[in-house]
């Protein structure tokens, strides 16, 4: 897994904050668009493709699946010789600014949409007990929700639609976590950079990017692992 100040305008900046949220990102809807499943766990770095994986249960059968976009800089790439994005220079007078994020704006549909169709997708399906499931999501549920913000929360200001005026310091890059959980229809999300990360969050992603990783699922050492991550 995976400076002369320049602007972009493409990504909106990742902020440390956290929140229980109604729907799902559009990565989300695209890795699983299917929310039957007991949990769904997904990562979504700024600079890197997303991963996770889902449990299911049917008939007292259980199934891990996990997926991964394997050609994430390739996308992006292509993208950036397609739909180039227009950065601007700290001292670029405000008129001209407002000129380049509404010229960037029109680029964003049709770069969703193309990237959407250019994503190489990477799945695998295991069978797995319900002792392993029930954990997954046991110990996802509490490092998500019990994780507290090291630094105050900050807030973004809108100005026509695109320009954006950050009141006190910020993240501009990190990964999104997501945990959707069936039972209590709730979809929990974390925007976080590496450098706020505390232990359990740490290890929570070391044994994501395990599960997604591994050809075999080593159950014993994972439920071993995420009953330590709980306590």
């Amino acid at each position: 897994m995976k400076h002369n100040l320049i602007i972009f305008l493409v990504f909106i900046p990742l902020l440390v904050f956290s929140q229980r949220v109604p729907n799902i990102s559009e990565m989300h809807q695209l890795l699983f668009p299917d929310t039957a499943g007991l949990m769904i766990f997904l990562a979504e770095p700024s600079f890197d493709g997303a991963y996770g994986f889902s449990i299911h249960e049917n008939d007292g059968t259980y199934t891990l699946t996990v997926k991964q976009i394997s050609n994430w800089m390739e996308v992006i790439e292509q993208l950036e010789k397609d739909f180039p994005i227009q950065g601007f220079q700290e001292e670029t007078p405000p008129e001209e600014r407002e000129l380049i994020a509404e010229r960037n704006k029109k680029q964003r549909l049709p770069r969703k949409q193309a990237a959407a169709k250019m994503y190489k997708i990477e799945s695998n399906t295991f069978n797995t007990s319900p002792e392993l499931a029930n954990q997954l999501i046991i110990s996802g549920i509490d490092v998500i929700r019990s994780y507290k913000n090291p630094v105050q929360e900050k807030k973004i200001v809108y100005v026509n639609g695109d320009t954006l005026i950050m009141e006190g310091s910020s993240v501009v890059d990190g990964t999104r976590f997501t945990f959707y959980c069936r039972d209590t229809d709730s979809v929990y999300t974390k925007n976080l950079h590496e450098y706020y990360l505390n232990d359990k969050m740490i290890e929570l992603k070391i044994i994501a990017e395990q599960i997604v990783n591994d050809s075999i699922l080593n159950e014993t050492e994972l439920i071993k692992q995420l009953r330590i991550l709980g306590n």
